[in-house]
């Protein structure tokens, strides 16, 4: 599925990523990474575009930087310290506003945002739209609830009481589809993000979406009452 398509059985519930997919967020996290392998002296390559975060975040997201001599208590420093600075930045980063608009538009309380970014991160960004999170989505789940996102999935299916075979998660990192694979539901992985499309497509998605226009067309399919 790549793009619009019909005919397609509607889902209950799409949860969302948010850097990548609701926030355009790369070029400043690129930008933190490099800073702080810089100030901490980590033995990670200097990253800039789509194929430099696709080489470095090739896989599970807690086991990814151990091929570059990162231990896991790094790994875990590494990622709560980005996620910090890149908090510090919210105001300056923008919302994909096609995408967001489009969301609102179709499907409110039919979405929800899980993320390794902070909720009050992904309420100012948002806010920069004019979208309301308290009115357009069900639920957020943030990097502040401590625990990974594949487990915070699995929680927000829970809490919504949610069938696994009826919800479809968007993402734009290799992780999202293993995590969502796991968990027994499926990923639309969008291309204008953090890794190539190219490199999503092996990794063989539910659906891949490479622009704002197709995951919003993919939405009014997916989604019963945004038609």
């Amino acid at each position: 599925m790549t793009g619009a398509t019909r005919n397609i059985e509607p889902v209950q519930h799409v949860l969302l990523d948010f850097d990548g997919v609701l926030c355009d967020s790369r070029a400043a996290a690129a930008e933190e990474i490099n800073a702080l392998r810089r100030s901490r002296g980590w033995p990670l390559p200097h990253i800039e575009t789509q194929d430099d975060f696709a080489l470095v975040f090739s896989g599970p997201l807690k086991t990814s930087l151990r091929r570059f001599g990162m231990s896991d208590d790094q790994a875990s420093e590494f990622f709560t310290a980005h996620s910090e600075a890149m908090s510090q930045r919210a105001m300056s980063l923008s919302p994909f506003a096609k995408a967001v608009r489009g969301l609102s538009e179709r499907a409110p309380y039919q979405c929800s945002i899980v993320s390794s970014a902070y909720s009050d991160a992904i309420s100012a960004v948002l806010g920069m739209a004019d979208i309301d999170p308290e009115e357009t989505f069900a639920h957020i789940s943030g990097r502040q609830e401590g625990r990974s996102k594949g487990k915070r999935i699995a929680d927000t299916l829970h809490r919504l009481d949610l069938d696994p075979s009826r919800v479809v998660y968007v993402g734009d990192l290799v992780s999202d589809i293993l995590y969502s694979r796991d968990i027994g539901i499926r990923c639309v992985a969008v291309g204008y993000g953090y890794h190539p499309i190219n490199y999503l497509s092996v990794f063989a998605p539910f659906g891949l979406a490479p622009t704002e226009e197709a995951i919003v067309d993919i939405l009014d399919d997916l989604l019963p009452t945004s038609r």
